[in-house]
């Protein structure tokens, strides 16, 4: 058996095991990501998600009357349409499964693009894993849901590979741009994020500019870009209604506080990544792009007033910022980095190691794949109750319930409120919604106006107490909700203290 070269360079048996137990161990590492990134819980919003996907793809069109709630006082805007249609034909495909497979491959995408990033500035394999690794860690609390966002961070993840392929000279890739924020504008409202992101580099690349050809292309890519946003069932209605509804204040919506304001294991992770990536940005000189600053910069301001933007400042970090680490210092590459041309034997056992480890790792996410556990859905015997006593009837729902409540009730009930708040409830409707979770004062009063046939609240409640007292009857107990009645009648009890698992999307 030979020996290994690199670079003609010969390698002895001991360099050459010591590169293969590298590559697997790091091979180990892209596994063990891949299977986290698999890791699925459940939004309160996924059951509405894949109804509202269902419904457009058996109705041909995207509805603007909403047909679920008896309170809805807004034109339906459904600025996710695209992302549920592709939810739900997963869902329609694998069921559960199907729903974690393509939340999967989204993050996995992201995670090849930073890869890719990378690779083109090779690093020193514990810098380019622990850059990865952090980078992970932060969004790791927006890709385990599986939802419409997660669809804006892989196109952000795109939007910065085509800005970086265009620095690099490779031109084409900004007409990747206006169609990517085409199919951007009809997946989710992220899309204004990607925007303010390119016109930052624009605006760079104008000021370094040299010629009118260039600020002609660039100015062209700048107002392609917008159009193509308009390029959606509303046309400029949905402008209008992220205009009119980005900066509403969401108190009851986590990931929209500041970042420091989150779970202190959040809020330390993208602090760490912010000091890391300040190092390397300093250590760069004037290596790193203007533009790149700028960018992370923003990013991390975004995310210091609204957190759910930690995810896209994790990427920009790894894509823009941390290829400067490797021009800040030598360029030589360690050798295990380099192509090795191993002899056969060597090449045989790697491939065997790697397909275990793979065939492995894969067996675990397909496992865990089969139940997305749901831990906030009510009892099944609840939503029996409605499938008996439901025909059309109006429930003031609890927030979160409203959405599980379309999917599994669909026109047996209407709700009064649901995860979709101001595409199709206005502010005021919410916050008064809110005041009755709260059992403030004048929760009574606004039940009375709204007069619905059903209140199904969380036991625990004490406004449940509050409605007793001012004349509902307890239809139905349960340890998790309780429905409440205009009319007395019998009050079923459910008991059960299960801690069975309860997968979505089962009642």
């Amino acid at each position: 058996m030979g020996l290994a070269t690199v670079s003609g360079t010969h390698m002895s048996t001991r360099d050459i095991v010591e590169a293969g137990i590298l590559r697997l161990i790091r091979l180990a590492l892209l596994v063990g990501a891949l299977y986290v990134l698999s890791l699925t819980t459940v939004d309160p919003d996924l059951w509405g998600h894949v109804m509202f996907g269902h419904d457009i793809v058996t109705q041909g069109s995207v509805q603007t009357i909403d047909p679920y709630s008896f309170t809805s006082n807004r034109p339906w805007i459904n600025h996710e349409w695209l992302a549920e249609v592709l939810l739900f034909l997963a869902f329609n495909a694998g069921g559960s499964l199907g729903i974690v497979a393509i939340k999967t491959a989204v993050a996995a995408s992201v995670l090849l693009l930073m890869l890719a990033a990378l690779k083109r500035a090779p690093l020193k394999p514990i810098h380019h894993d622990l850059l990865i690794a952090i980078a992970l860690a932060v969004m790791i609390a927006r890709i385990h849901l599986a939802r419409p966002q997660i669809f804006s961070l892989l196109l952000f993840a795109l939007l910065l590979h085509a800005l970086t392929a265009a620095d690099r000279g490779n031109k084409r890739w900004l007409l990747v741009i206006p169609i990517s924020m085409a199919l951007w504008s009809n997946l989710h409202g992220g899309f204004i994020v990607g925007l303010g992101i390119l016109f930052l580099w624009l605006l760079v690349r104008l000021l370094q500019a040299g010629d009118l050809k260039s600020r002609s292309i660039l100015v062209g890519v700048g107002l392609m870009s917008i159009g193509a946003t308009l390029l959606n069932p509303y046309g400029l209605g949905l402008w209008q209604f992220l205009w009119s509804t980005v900066g509403l204040s969401r108190p009851n919506v986590a990931d929209w506080q500041p970042i420091l304001s989150l779970d202190p294991i959040t809020a330390a992770t993208f602090v760490f990544a912010a000091i890391v990536c300040i190092y390397i940005v300093l250590r760069s000189g004037n290596s790193l792009d203007w533009a790149y600053k700028l960018i992370v910069v923003a990013l991390v301001l975004g995310t210091l007033r609204v957190g759910r933007l930690d995810a896209f400042f994790a990427i920009a970090m790894v894509m823009l910022v941390a290829p400067a680490l490797n021009r800040s210092r030598s360029q030589s590459v360690p050798p295990a980095d380099r192509q090795i041309a191993y002899p056969f034997g060597y090449r045989a056992a790697f491939l065997c190691a790697a397909i275990l480890l793979l065939t492995t790792g894969s067996f675990y996410g397909v496992k865990s794949g089969r139940c997305i556990e749901s831990f906030d859905a009510p009892e099944s015997t609840a939503v029996d109750f409605f499938k008996g006593n439901g025909n059309h009837a109006r429930v003031l729902t609890w927030f979160n319930w409203g959405e599980y409540a379309i999917w599994h009730l669909n026109s047996e009930v209407l709700v009064s409120m649901d995860g979709r708040r101001e595409t199709v409830y206005s502010e005021d409707l919410f916050d008064e919604h809110t005041r009755v979770y709260q059992d403030g004062p004048d929760a009574k009063l606004f039940v009375r106006r709204l007069a619905p046939d059903f209140v199904w609240l969380p036991s625990n409640q004490s406004v449940v107490n509050t409605l007793v007292a001012d004349g509902w009857y307890p239809r139905f107990r349960g340890p998790v909700s309780t429905i409440l009645g205009k009319e007395p009648g019998t009050t079923l009890q459910d008991d059960t203290h299960s801690d069975a698992v309860r997968c979505f999307p089962e009642p």
